[in-house]
């Protein structure tokens, strides 16, 4: 219940109490000079008998006398207050500290009714109607949990929050022990708000101040109003006492899976449906709604616009009956001696109306016990409840595979963390919200983001711009990259760098071949080294070697003696060369050229 001073409390009890109203419209004031009336429903829920973990918006239907029209989306928060210009001195039954008003009169301080945000609109000639709905309706978008896993409700509740932008009061008291083992994908967050109030025996509104709270279902809750007979116009009773001693958690609806606490009846047992439920939640629930009832009613009343959904409330009916209809002992007579009994309901349901007075009509609504023991299903709902078991439902998770309208099969993990999205035009793979793998449609291309893993492949293309590492390549042409620690064999390579690896039977044109920092061939055949060791074989060809240091020979330098000037040449190797030795094969010679002479052991020697 909304806290309102004990002067108003007191006054909207008078029956010949008025209103003022007024409408802030994004923050502009409209009073009820344009105001012609308006509704509010509010509703705990909206079965035919109490539930646990609801989270309904609150409904406001307004009309206004005025031709222009609010922007869409526009904010509306409507108030109502009373006047006190008719105010006699008889009916001011209060100490003149406590009268709170002006002496000229007025009203009494403003009571708001709910934030709300328009929905549709209708025009009939100059009066439009605007039916909107509070912030909670912001709520109904997928919940994507940037949470690790597994958190605890209270993290997940905080983040939807932050998320959607919602403020919430000491009310909302979630259990620290009770997590979530994985991110709740497919759920709204509206949904996955439901769960964690459910769980703690709560439902969840929106205040009339636009703050979230907690309503908790407690067997020891008390009455926080009382409504005389003068209060309501009738009080008809639609089933007898409701009272709750068992209490079911289905957490998976689909195979009829649940954890039960406590023993009763159809007509006792609460059901909750929460794929996070626990034997241990439904140990608890019992421990605070075990032994609550609430009598089921329908009653319209005189409007008290401070009351909220899921008040505890008391009401008084006469129940009195002359001596001749009582036909019963005197020890069996439980009834007071004037005929006034008092009964305890919960208001699960109530329509505020204003159209220049104010009234409300307040339902709590019951499932008889018959029905609740015996639920006879004609064939058209037996059918449709098969067809509810049987068909695959779109949007629905089986198993993490969802199918949509709009993306096809999707197949996604509780956390968030992959998903897959199969349809006509996408073929795709997500990691944490990026895509990673898919199928590039248009150009016939499989595209990844990661890393290629796989024992073999054949590739009868172009590899090209990679960095391959071990393995075996046949029959490839590589162009660009590098290839480390890799067995090539009949394979092209083209403008590549290998590094380590066996090349067997392939041709590589282009690129640089290179070992370590101290030996390199290039595509030119020109190659570095900085030490060599030949052990066998030969060097052939028309080939110059070019050294800069000594030249160390460690036994014997073999020369051919079939041409002739086979030698050693100081110069360019051609017989102007002022220093050389050479032999003639024919004439069986050896020829020693010096300008200078030719010396042996410092003696020069003269031929």
């Amino acid at each position: 219940m909304y806290p309102v001073p004990t002067l108003v409390a007191d006054w909207l009890r008078r029956p010949q109490r008025e209103f003022a109203v007024k409408a802030l419209v994004n923050d502009v004031e409209y009073g009820d000079d344009v105001i012609v009336d308006f509704s509010i429903e509010n509703s705990l829920s909206l079965s035919d008998e109490l539930e646990l973990g609801t989270v309904i918006p609150n409904k406001l239907t307004i009309r206004f006398r005025m031709h222009s029209q609010f922007p869409p989306n526009s904010k509306i928060v409507p108030y109502i207050a009373l006047k006190s210009d008719n105010l006699t001195w008889d009916e001011a039954d209060m100490s003149w500290d406590e009268a709170d008003f002006a002496w000229e009169g007025g009203t009494t301080d403003w009571i708001p009714l709910g934030e709300f945000y328009v929905d549709n609109r209708t025009k009939d000639r100059d009066i439009w109607t605007y039916v909107c709905y509070d912030r909670l309706i912001f709520a109904d978008m997928p919940y994507v949990s940037q949470l690790n896993y597994p958190t605890t409700m209270k993290a997940v509740w905080d983040e939807i929050c932050d998320q959607v932008g919602f403020t919430y009061d000491s009310s909302v008291q979630i259990d620290p022990s009770y997590t979530i083992p994985a991110g709740p994908a497919g759920f709204t967050c509206r949904q996955v708000m439901g769960f964690i109030a459910s769980a703690n025996a709560a439902c969840a509104y929106m205040g009339k101040d636009g703050v979230l709270r907690f309503r908790k279902i407690s067997a020891s809750a008390q009455p926080v109003f009382e409504m005389n007979e003068s209060d309501y116009i009738r009080a008809k009773q639609v089933n007898p006492l409701k009272t709750y001693s068992r209490v079911v958690i289905i957490y998976d609806p689909d195979d009829g899976l649940y954890y039960e606490a406590g023993t009763g009846t159809e007509a006792e047992t609460l059901y909750i449906e929460n794929p996070f439920g626990t034997q241990a939640m439904a140990n608890k629930i019992l421990s605070q709604i075990n032994g609550f009832s609430y009598v089921p009613i329908s009653m319209p009343a005189i409007g008290f616009p401070h009351l909220d959904q899921g008040d505890i409330i008391s009401f008084e009916t006469v129940e009195s009956m002359s001596w001749e209809d009582a036909d019963m002992s005197w020890d069996e007579a439980d009834f007071p001696w004037d005929g006034a009994k008092q009964y305890q309901t919960i208001i699960l349901h109530q329509v505020l109306d204003f159209r220049g007075g104010l009234s409300m009509q307040i339902e709590a609504p019951s499932i008889s016990e018959q029905k609740s023991e015996f639920e006879i299903d004609g064939s058209l709902t037996a059918a449709v409840k098969r067809l509810n078991q049987n068909a695959v439902k779109f949007g629905k998770p089986y198993y993490g595979v969802t199918h949509s309208r709009t993306e096809g099969i999707v197949v996604q993990r509780e956390d968030g963390a992959a998903k897959a999205v199969f349809n006509a035009d996408e073929l795709s793979f997500y990691a944490n919200g990026n895509r990673a793998l898919w199928f590039d449609i248009p150009n016939k291309k499989f595209k990844f983001t990661g890393t290629l893993e796989g024992v073999d492949g054949t590739f009868s293309g172009t590899v090209q711009a990679g960095t391959i590492q071990g393995g075996t390549i046949n029959a490839a042409t590589i162009n660009g990259g590098s290839i480390s620690g890799a067995t090539i064999s009949g394979g092209t390579i083209t403008g590549g760098a290998i590094f380590g690896g066996t090349i067997t039977g392939a041709t590589i044109s282009g690129g640089a071949i290179t070992i370590g920092s101290g030996f390199s061939v290039n595509s030119s055949g020109f190659m570095t080294a900085t030490g060599a060791h030949l052990s066998g074989g030969s060097i052939t060809g028309a080939a110059n070697i070019n050294v800069t240091n000594d030249v160390r020979i460690g036994q014997k330098l073999i020369l051919p003696a079939n041409d002739f000037k086979n030698g050693i040449y100081w110069g360019v190797g051609s017989v102007s060369d002022p220093f050389q030795i050479y032999i003639d094969p024919g004439g069986g010679a050896m020829f020693l050229i010096a300008p200078n002479g030719i010396y042996a052991n410092g003696v020069r020697i003269d031929v």
